[in-house]
């Protein structure tokens, strides 16, 4: 009786692996499998229809409008409002932000024209955003060179921002300054010795002045 024997494996063949099923899909809102074939997404997270509410009021946003509150998902009426920095009312749409502040962008105007400013490129000149066409040529105080962006101005005067500082010690000046004499001084200190100083100098006049008038007078000469 014959017996037949399997052939051999092929050298460098490897045994067939089991194929590895697709990860199921979990909603982004309750975390469980989404095995319906209705589902929203937002920023690539699924999510079931039923799952997809509103932070603020917790129902369902129905709307394929919604807005982003914080990062998580609301209704538009539900979006609190910012109030405009310069008319103080409600900015129901578009926000504007600038200068630290939330405007209308119908109410960012220019201090000198009164006209909207849509160029972000804009001066400061004091508080007031300016456009570039509009803004004067100021020249620093201290530098006595033309100021081409920001203004700083204080004690009538007009500085760029890297010049205004202490006149003691040189120091860039802080939003709290001290005034002296027409010099600003970033603190008390600075502001101490340069009184000290001032003291100083008028008491050493006033010496060479007394020295001065101590000094015999020379007699005249008969002609």
């Amino acid at each position: 009786m014959s017996t037949s024997a399997e052939a051999p494996a092929a050298s460098g063949a490897s045994s067939a692996q089991p194929e590895s099923t697709p990860a199921e899909e979990l909603c982004h809102g309750c975390h469980k499998p989404l095995k319906e074939t209705r589902k929203i997404a937002m920023d690539d997270a699924p999510w079931h229809p039923e799952c997809f509410t509103c932070d603020v009021c917790k129902e369902v946003i129905n709307d394929s409008v919604f807005v982003l509150v914080e990062g998580k998902q609301a209704h538009d009426r539900c979006r609190k409002k910012p109030n405009c920095v310069k008319c103080g009312k409600p900015i129901p749409l578009t926000v504007l932000q600038a200068l630290g502040g939330e405007y209308h962008p119908e109410c960012f105007t220019c201090g000198k024209c009164h006209e909207k400013i849509v160029d972000p490129n804009f001066f400061l000149v004091g508080a007031e955003p300016v456009h570039e066409k509009c803004a004067e040529k100021f020249s620093c105080a201290a530098c006595s060179k033309d100021i081409d962006g920001l203004v700083l101005h204080a004690q009538d005067k007009n500085y760029h921002s890297e010049c205004f500082r202490c006149m003691k010690c040189t120091a860039p000046i802080p939003e709290t300054y001290y005034v002296f004499k027409e010099h600003v001084y970033c603190s008390m200190d600075c502001l101490k010795d340069a009184k000290e100083a001032a003291i100083a100098e008028a008491q050493a006049k006033a010496k060479l002045q007394e020295d001065g008038s101590a000094l015999p007078k020379e007699e005249g000469k008969a002609p």
